[in-house]
């Protein structure tokens, strides 16, 4: 199912295990499901998204444009950067 509509990518939650991915708005996935527990949208080239972690909750970083961090995980929420703030 989609769950958000971004300026150029969406995000998708599996329907089995929840797992969140990201695709194209031609319905490419382009970065595959991950263990997230939640997401926001793309802007700017990055899109928050979270873990669950066992000490600590909820913790949410960014990733790039190929699903990988830029910031890990370690902020109780996150914004999108708009002119280099979050």
């Amino acid at each position: 199912c989609i769950s958000h509509v971004d300026d150029w990518r969406h995000f998708i939650r599996s329907n089995k295990d929840y797992k969140i991915g990201f695709m194209d708005k031609t319905g490419n996935l382009k970065i595959g499901y991950k263990n997230w527990v939640n997401a926001k949208l793309f802007r700017n080239g990055s899109a928050p998204v979270s873990i669950e972690d066992k000490e600590n909750g909820e913790l949410w970083g960014y990733i790039d444009v190929f699903g990988k961090y830029i910031i890990k995980p370690k902020y109780t929420d996150a914004e999108n950067f708009e002119k280099g703030i979050a």
